[in-house]
């Protein structure tokens, strides 16, 4: 199936059959787009090769994805989970960036060679 109007339709079908049992069950439709994609990808049951043209498109789809929780985020809504939004945020920052200077002091000579 290297077809790209047939891997479309696959696509396609499968979002719209997954935001329908996602409405039904009240979830948030974006979840059901995030689990068709990964359950039809090439690393569960390979119904979408993994092909430069399927890579293209799922760059349109995280775009779009990325456009949609834009969407649901308002700027009230956001204002009212500040302390939460930027604590967590904050807090995650510094733990990641904790663990990577972390990893890199720990790697030796490994990272002198990196900065070689």
């Amino acid at each position: 199936m290297n077809d790209p109007l047939q891997t479309v339709l696959i696509l396609l079908a499968i979002a719209v059959l997954a935001v329908v049992i996602f409405r039904l069950l009240r979830l948030p439709p974006m979840l059901g787009y995030l689990l068709a994609g990964v359950i039809i990808g090439p690393h569960a049951l390979g119904w979408i090769p993994a092909t430069d043209e399927t890579h293209h498109l799922a760059g349109f789809g995280v775009v779009f994805l990325m456009f949609s929780i834009g969407l649901e985020f308002s700027l009230p809504k956001l204002i009212a989970m500040k302390h939460i939004v930027f604590g967590f945020g904050t807090s995650r920052v510094i733990w990641v960036s904790c663990l990577s200077s972390g990893n890199f002091l720990g790697a030796g000579d490994l990272g002198a060679g990196m900065l070689d």
